[in-house]
């Protein structure tokens, strides 16, 4: 069985512009969604502030009172998060969902199109593959993907610019393994992404392997020729 797919562009803002074009009749709840991921992203900050004023101020001073509402808001603040992170899972999942539906409809329309021969010389199982695997692999960049990383970055942002502001000079030695981290992680990008590409034809060919088979069953037992 012949593998398909070969390792492209690490990165490919090509291929990023026709995803999110599907997401077009869609985009009030993506936009939405996106609007609730920054809202999280600026929340970021507030729990670590609320910690280091009860250890710096509160508990030092024996303040419990003060102690009790710093919990309390601590608390308060847990609660608008999971709230938050709440919708922003159903929403990004709903629309990862639908546009999941709406490429296999597209999928299917355009396979039902194909010669005859396409199918004698393509197995089953890569088909599938197709209409599976990778659909849902553009359907996690909506659930898990672009706002994840759209949110992970805002929080970056968001808590390097608090340690600048409490203490610059301790920010920028916190810093100073991040050239490391980014060269590994190219490093790791690339590595990764052959790395995918080899699974995907692994995955291709497992399901190749158990539809032949599964399908053969009936041929092997027309001709009597099954192991006793």
């Amino acid at each position: 069985m012949a593998e398909s797919g070969k390792a492209g562009k690490v990165f490919d803002w090509e291929t990023v512009r026709l995803i999110l074009g599907e997401v077009r009749p869609y985009r009030r709840r993506f936009t939405w969604t996106g609007v609730m991921v920054v809202l999280l992203s600026s929340l970021v900050w507030i729990r670590p502030a609320l910690i280091r004023e009860a250890v710096d101020v509160h508990i030092a001073a024996g303040d419990m009172q003060g102690l009790l509402r710093v919990f309390l808001t601590v608390v308060g603040v847990l609660l608008v998060e999971a709230l938050v992170q709440y919708r922003v899972t159903f929403l990004a999942n709903w629309v990862a969902q639908s546009v999941s539906l709406d490429l296999r409809a597209k999928l299917y329309r355009h396979v039902s199109r194909f010669p005859l021969k396409y199918f004698d010389k393509t197995p089953v199982g890569t088909l599938v593959t197709r209409h599976v695997s990778d659909i849902d692999g553009v359907a996690n960049v909506f659930s898990n993907g672009i706002l994840n990383a759209v949110g992970d970055l805002l929080s970056l942002v968001v808590v390097m610019g608090a340690m600048l502001y409490i203490d610059a000079s301790l920010t920028l030695i916190v810093l100073l393994p991040i050239p490391v981290l980014l060269a590994a992680t190219r490093v790791f990008q690339r590595h990764i992404k052959s790395a995918f590409v080899d699974v995907r034809n692994r995955v291709a060919q497992i399901n190749e392997f158990v539809q032949e088979h599964v399908t053969g069953m009936h041929i092997v037992q027309a001709f009597n020729r099954q192991e006793s």
